[in-house]
C-alpha cells in the first residue's frame, strides 16, 4: 500500500477510512538524525571509558546522553508508527503513547497555522493540534474533509462581535459599544507600538553604549511593567478573535530584559555571581506572576498554561538577577577597600559588537589568581607590562562584593 492510500480499497475521494502514514523520506531522515545525534553524543560521553577504563564517567554527560537517546528513539518510533485515519464523521490520531479519536460533532472548528500553513483542529474539549502536511503526505482528500469542518475564524469573529454588542461597559446601545470598541482597539495598538519602539531603542542603546547608566537601567526595568499595565488597562483587547493582540507586549517584555542582562554582564563587576543567580529568581517572581496573569488564555488547557509558565521562568529570572546585580553596584555608597596590582599582559576578545579589550592583572586581594580587567581601547593600547593598577573592592548594597579599577595616587587609573 502506498503512503496516503485508502486502507483496504481502491482510490476514491469519498471512500473511507483513509490512512495517512509518515512518508518515507521523513522516516529516513529520522533514522539519520537519531543515529547522528544519539550515536555522536554517546561516543563523546563514553569515550573516556574506552580510552582509560579506570577513569570515572561524568554523571552529567551520561544523564544527558540517556535523555537524548530516549528522545531519538521516540522520534524513530513516531516515524514508523504514527498515522492519521480519516473517517467520514471522525478523525483518529495515533502516535507513541497516544491515541485520540474525535468525531466531527466534537470538533469546534478548523484553522490553518499562521506560518507553515498546517491544518489545525480545535476540539470542543481539550487542546488544539496541527498536522504537518509534508510529514503525512496529505492530499486533496484530506483538504476536502477538512474544508467541511466549521471555519473557526468566522465562529470567533461572530462570538467576538456578540461580546462587544452585549458589553454594557462600552456604551448604552450596540452601535455605541461597537464604536467604543474600535476606539479602544486603536488606542491599544498605538500604545503597544510606542512601547515597542521604546523597548527597541533601549535594547540597541544598550548594545551600542554598554556603559552603566542609571537612566538606562531604570528605563529597562520599567518598560516590562509598562507592558503589564497596558495589558491590564486594555484587558478586553488582549485576546481578540482572529488576532492574538497579546503579541504586542512580547518585545516590550523581552528586549528590556536582554538589555539588563547585557548591562549586568558588562558593568556589575561581581566577584561571584552565584548569589545573584539564586536570589534573582525571587526578585523576578512578581514579573513572572504578572506575566502569567496576562499571557495565559482563559480557554487554555492546564498543559498549555504550564508550558507558558515554564517558558517565561528564565526571562523573569534573568530580569530579577540582572536588576539585583546592577542595583547592588549602583546603590552601594560604601568606600572601597583598595588593592594595588600590576599589568601582566593584555588580549582582545572579538565579538559581533566589536573587540573587547582586557588587561591581565596579577593576583590581588580576594582575586589571588589574577583578574582580566576590561578597559577602553585607548587605555588598552597605552598599557604596558608592569604598569600599576589599583582595584577597589566594594561590599555591595545587597551583600554581593563587586570590584572596579580606581585611580592610584600619582598613577592613571584603568577605567572599567
Amino acid at each position: 500500500m502506498s503512503e496516503g492510500a485508502v486502507w483496504g480499497g481502491q482510490y476514491s475521494a469519498t471512500r473511507y477510512p483513509i490512512v495517512y502514514r509518515v512518508v518515507t523520506w521523513v522516516r529516513i531522515a529520522s533514522l539519520v538524525v537519531a543515529l547522528f545525534i544519539a550515536g555522536g553524543f554517546s561516543a563523546m560521553a563514553f569515550q573516556p571509558l574506552l580510552a582509560a577504563p579506570n577513569v570515572p564517567l561524568s554523571p552529567v554527560l551520561v544523564c544527558i546522553d540517556v535523555c537524548l537517546t530516549s528522545l531519538m528513539l521516540y522520534l524513530v518510533w513516531w516515524a514508523f508508527t504514527a498515522q492519521i485515519v480519516l473517517r467520514e464523521d471522525a478523525i483518529e490520531q495515533s502516535k507513541p503513547f497516544f491515541r485520540r479519536v474525535l468525531r466531527v460533532s466534537d470538533i469546534k472548528g478548523r484553522r490553518y497555522t499562521t506560518k507553515g500553513n498546517c491544518p489545525m483542529i480545535f476540539p470542543r474539549i481539550g487542546g488544539a493540534f496541527s498536522i504537518d502536511p509534508s510529514s503525512y503526505g496529505l492530499d486533496s482528500r484530506f483538504d476536502e474533509w477538512f474544508a467541511k469542518l466549521p471555519d473557526l475564524k468566522q465562529i470567533d469573529a461572530k462570538e467576538d462581535m456578540e461580546r462587544v454588542r452585549n458589553d454594557p461597559t462600552l456604551g448604552a446601545t450596540p452601535s455605541e459599544r461597537i464604536a467604543e470598541d474600535a476606539r479602544r482597539r486603536k488606542a491599544f495598538t498605538t500604545a503597544g507600538g510606542c512601547l515597542t519602539v521604546v523597548s527597541m531603542i533601549v535594547f540597541f542603546a544598550g548594545m551600542m553604549f554598554p556603559g552603566l547608566s542609571m537612566s538606562a537601567v531604570i528605563l529597562a526595568a520599567v518598560v516590562p511593567w509598562c507592558a503589564v499595565l497596558l495589558g491590564r488597562v486594555y484587558k478586553d483587547q488582549w485576546f481578540r478573535a482572529n488576532n492574538n493582540n497579546a503579541a504586542v507586549a512580547v518585545l516590550p517584555m523581552m528586549m528590556p530584559i536582554f538589555t539588563l542582562v547585557l548591562l549586568a554582564l558588562n558593568s556589575s563587576g561581581l566577584l561571584d555571581s552565584s548569589g545573584v543567580i539564586v536570589w534573582g529568581g525571587f526578585v523576578g517572581l512578581p514579573l513572572w506572576l504578572a506575566g502569567m496573569g496576562l499571557f495565559a488564555k482563559p480557554s487554555a488547557s492546564t498543559q498549555q498554561a504550564l508550558v507558558a509558565a515554564l517558558i517565561f521562568v528564565p526571562f523573569a529570572w534573568l530580569y530579577g538577577g540582572s536588576l539585583l546585580a546592577l542595583g547592588n553596584r549602583m546603590l552601594d555608597q560604601q568606600p572601597p577597600q583598595v588593592f594595588q596590582t600590576e599589568v601582566l599582559g593584555k588580549h582582545l576578545v572579538r565579538g559581533k559588537g566589536g573587540p573587547s579589550h582586557y588587561l591581565e592583572l596579577a593576583g590581588w586581594g580576594p582575586e589571588t589568581q589574577g583578574t582580566n580587567l576590561r578597559v577602553d581601547s585607548e587605555r588598552y593600547f597605552e598599557a604596558k607590562r608592569g604598569d600599576v593598577v589599583c582595584m577597589g573592592l566594594h561590599p555591595g548594597k545587597f551583600g554581593f562584593p563587586w570590584m572596579h579599577s580606581i585611580a592610584c595616587s600619582g598613577t592613571p587609573s584603568a577605567a572599567h
